[in-house]
């Protein structure tokens, strides 16, 4: 039992959302999560993690983009994914990303809703070095794309954050 003084809101936009000639696609899209996600084990390499993100947000119709690499706030980096509402919005980055690079190298990214930082599936969201220098790297690539969500995830662990909420460099979850 909760107090939350919302509690009702949230069986209304559940029942909104989960409407009856939508049970079946979301009962598959739930079976294919847990069909990706046990394919991971220790043997599994980033690519297969970027790959099986990439696989899920398409499953969802969103857009995805994999960058190639290149300077981030001085530190030579990538972006893993760049997760767009469309293909439409996609197209549309790519074609300014070019433009950009042939003009200025300032260009649009309203398009991209997120990014995601991939890591290898045995990183652990316990060690806090780690993850601090994976945020840190989460971070840069917010900057650069002027964007204020992000995923850091290593298959099994998907951690979002929000960098509108960061104060003070001090990152709130």
């Amino acid at each position: 039992k909760t107090n939350d003084p919302n509690l009702s809101f949230y069986k209304e936009l559940s029942r909104d959302f989960i409407r009856k000639e939508s049970i079946n696609s979301l009962k598959d899209f739930f079976i294919f999560i847990k069909n990706k996600l046990s394919s991971i084990d220790d043997n599994s390499t980033e690519a297969n993690i970027e790959s099986l993100l990439k696989s899920i947000f398409e499953e969802l119709s969103y857009s995805v983009e994999q960058q190639k690499g290149g300077q981030i706030e001085g530190v030579k980096s990538k972006v893993d994914i760049l997760l767009f509402e469309n293909d439409i919005d996609k197209v549309d980055f790519n074609k300014k990303l070019e433009e950009a690079k042939k003009i200025i190298p300032i260009f649009s990214t309203e398009g991209i809703l997120l990014i995601a930082e991939v890591k290898h599936p045995v990183f652990s969201f316990d060690a806090k070095d780690k993850v601090k220098e994976a945020e840190d790297q989460l971070y840069r690539c917010l900057n650069q794309y002027q964007k204020h969500y992000g995923i850091l995830s290593n298959g099994k662990v998907w951690s979002l954050y929000d960098k509108s909420k960061t104060l003070w460099r001090k990152k709130i979850y």
